[in-house]
């Protein structure tokens, strides 16, 4: 069922700084008791196959099964992304979450790993992601707060490891905070209990709406609260979504050279497109207003990267068409010789394309400042050149500056 935010900060961590994993409770339980209770009675370990046992290690799949439980398991709207995963996998639809969510992306093999162990350096960078997604600003540990073993904190999990410590989700033992310790079921759920106690604070209405703006232009998803910030209706909101789409279809055209599109051409690239911008992943980090009542908000958007797989297979896939058609015969051509040639030219793009699209994957994440503004009607907008440079950060189709030869 799904979970409510319940208590204040302070009270969670006056709770969660007293205990460590070496404590027992005053009358004799073991330190976990309470957080045993509470995942059964919120049912976290719903659907965890091997259940909950206190010393048992923490698997990839059970930490993110219990945060879509959680999270009232939304069902997840994007493909399957990792190769090791299917429908029929008891973790499937909280992996399938956990991608779409942002929270977890997979190794270079696409693999999710649900049976892999956990370190609690690598479960506090997944806990602060998700703090970060819920609005909650980033804080420092209480003045006075030592570890003695920060230096074997990876470089990688530091901050999220300090974000968790701060909120008191990761606690130290004899000041240590022990990063490359597998974590057991037992810490996993005192720290699912820390964080239901948490409650986020109010997310200001720009970043509201940039996500909301997001969703919709690259999702076809329609918040309420962006549809009422920006002004728009659901079937406005859902025609800018479907403009998107044909103007992205336009651009691929464009950029391999098809000189005599066809309706039916331009309806599967939509769909392509569609189902590409699925594997989107993006975050609003923070925004900022400033003096003249103008805002900021700075997103992190990681680019697709289904144009450069496709071209890399490009001159393969395309060979015995070039042998079909070499130059000579190509300018010996009639007119409907040529709309016929160009016509294959545009079907075998669009087949590498749609063959493409379950190795869809993110590229390294980039930094986006956005400057949404109020209109006259005091309703969210955002510049149509604001919008294209945007839609230039979603795919890679071009390789950057650095990288060109």
């Amino acid at each position: 069922m799904p979970m409510k935010w319940k208590r204040g900060l302070a009270l969670a961590l006056a709770a969660l700084l007293a205990l460590s994993p070496a404590a027992l409770c005053a009358n004799g339980e073991p330190w976990y008791a309470e957080a045993e209770q509470f995942i059964y009675r919120e049912g976290l370990m719903n659907g965890v196959a091997e259940g909950f046992a206190p010393d048992a290690l923490a698997t990839r799949a059970a930490v993110f099964q219990a945060l879509w439980n959680l999270e009232g398991q939304p069902y997840p709207t994007k493909p399957f992304f990792y190769s090791d995963v299917t429908a029929s996998d008891w973790y499937g639809p909280a992996a399938s979450w956990a991608k779409e969510a942002g929270l977890a992306s997979g190794d270079q093999n696409r693999a999710f790993r649900g049976q892999a162990t956990i370190t609690r350096a690598e479960l506090a960078t997944i806990f602060a992601r998700y703090l970060l997604q819920k609005g909650f600003p980033e804080i420092s540990l209480p003045q006075g707060t030592a570890f003695s073993d920060l230096d074997q904190v990876p470089s990688w999990a530091y901050e999220g490891m300090m974000l968790c410590a701060a909120y008191g989700i990761i606690t130290g033992d004899e000041g240590q905070l022990m990063p490359n310790a597998t974590a057991t079921q037992a810490e996993l759920a005192m720290m699912l209990m820390t964080l239901s106690r948490l409650v986020p604070p109010a997310r200001p209405t720009a970043e509201v709406y940039i996500e909301g703006l997001l969703r919709a232009s690259y999702l076809g998803e329609f918040d309420e609260s962006y549809l009422k910030l920006s002004g728009l209706t659901e079937a406005a909101a859902r025609r800018s979504y479907e403009k998107r789409l044909r103007q992205a279809a336009d651009y691929f055209l464009l950029i391999y050279n098809v000189e005599y599109p066809t309706d039916e051409m331009r309806t599967a690239l939509q769909d392509i497109y569609a189902q590409v911008y699925q594997h989107l992943e993006f975050q609003v980090t923070s925004s900022a207003e400033a003096e003249d009542g103008f805002w900021s908000v700075e997103l992190s958007v990681a680019p697709l990267d289904i144009i450069r797989i496709t071209d890399a297979a490009l001159s393969q896939t395309m060979a015995p068409f070039y042998a079909k058609y070499p130059l000579e015969v190509q300018l010996a051509m009639t007119d409907r010789e040529y709309r016929v040639m160009d016509k294959e030219w545009a079907e075998l793009l669009i087949a590498l394309f749609r063959s493409k699209l379950p190795y869809t994957g993110s590229l390294e994440s980039q930094t986006v400042l956005l400057q949404p503004e109020l209109d006259s009607d005091g309703k969210w907008t955002l510049t149509e050149e604001t919008l294209e440079d945007l839609d230039g950060r979603i795919i890679q189709y071009f390789p950057p500056d650095d990288q060109k030869s």
